[in-house]
């Protein structure tokens, strides 16, 4: 074939990717990905953390109000004690109370609660009145329920704050009335045991104390209802 005069020949050179080239473009874009993963898994590794500790608080703060509200309805409930007198049921140790609550956490009417440190948790056990009805103080009980209410408490314990006695109380009454005069005033006690046959009521409130981060403590309250003592002064017939 005869080139015509003023042109020359060009040469066809075929484009794409050298193999040197692809193996760099294949590890920039792995490092990319690898790099996107590992980012990836530190967001999913923070937001678990973050959603089971949220979740955690959650829960806790569910069943605390549970507490409260069954410790807070505490049931002015008459027993006979192991004295044969008449008592506000109410048993308890710095590990261990039960008493009648009229709010429990399962049933729909008054139950026997219990609630027992047991190592670093606070569990929750219930007993209906409905079929087996409470007569004396240390009646053995059918539990029904028994679910672990918190988590978590560190060299935990129950305080209580309250009258001595029946006749403490009496006596204060009198002093409050401006019956007795020219005598040091009486109040209430912080104390670990109540005794159902040496008390007879129940107490003013409860203090639920552990530790947390550091050894510093931490106490919860819970106040009782009221005035209770009227109950037993009205079964017992004591005129106020």
């Amino acid at each position: 074939m005869q080139l015509q005069p003023g042109r020359s020949m060009k040469k066809k050179h075929q484009s794409g990717f050298t193999l040197i080239e692809l193996m760099i473009a294949s590890s920039l874009l792995m490092l990319v990905m690898y790099a996107g993963y590992f980012a990836y898994s530190l967001y999913s590794n923070s937001w678990k953390k973050q959603s089971y500790a949220f979740w955690q608080a959650t829960d806790k703060g569910v069943n605390l109000t549970s507490l409260t509200r069954v410790i807070e309805a505490t049931h002015p409930y008459i027993v006979d004690n192991i004295n044969d007198n008449s008592s506000l049921y109410f048993i308890a140790t710095p590990h261990h109370i039960r008493f009648v609550s009229k709010s429990p956490i399962f049933a729909d009417e008054a139950a026997v609660v219990e609630l027992q440190l047991v190592g670093s948790s606070l569990v929750y056990r219930e007993s209906t009145l409905l079929k087996a009805p409470l007569f004396n103080q240390h009646e053995q009980r059918e539990w029904q329920h028994s679910i672990v209410l918190l988590n978590y408490l560190t060299a935990a314990r129950f305080e209580f704050f309250g009258w001595d006695n029946l006749e403490q109380l009496q006596h204060y009454e009198l002093q409050r009335d401006n019956l007795l005069h020219d005598e040091a005033p009486i109040e209430p006690q912080w104390y670990n045991q109540h005794q159902m046959e040496e008390r007879q009521l129940l107490p003013l409130s409860i203090s639920l104390t552990y530790s947390v981060k550091g050894g510093q403590e931490l106490s919860i309250p819970f106040q009782l209802p009221q005035q209770t003592q009227h109950a037993l002064y009205r079964y017992i017939g004591i005129q106020v």
